[in-house]
């Protein structure tokens, strides 16, 4: 994705509400919002989820500063949860 500059991972399996947390750095505070959470929701769908999924996006507005969440669980012969993040500050 053009948008983010890097990607930070942080995993705790021992937590079964959040195993996996991906922390999108993005490059520039000013991205238009509609566009990145469809690309992030579409290769969540295509490449990242199990057989089973769910996931709910939250997004926090601020004047112009946004903070968005992809929270999901996803599972077929394993499960995993977690969520991803990008904040634009």
């Amino acid at each position: 994705m053009k948008e983010v500059r890097e990607l930070r991972f942080r995993e705790n399996l021992s937590n079964k509400n959040e195993m996996l947390v991906v922390e999108c750095i993005l490059k520039s505070n000013v991205i238009t919002l509609r566009p990145f959470l469809n690309e992030v929701c579409k290769i969540w769908k295509e490449q990242l989820s199990f057989e089973k999924s769910f996931y709910k996006i939250v997004v926090s507005y601020l004047a112009d500063k946004f903070e968005f969440q992809l929270i999901f669980a996803t599972w077929h012969d394993m499960y995993l949860t977690g969520k991803i993040v990008a904040k634009a500050t």
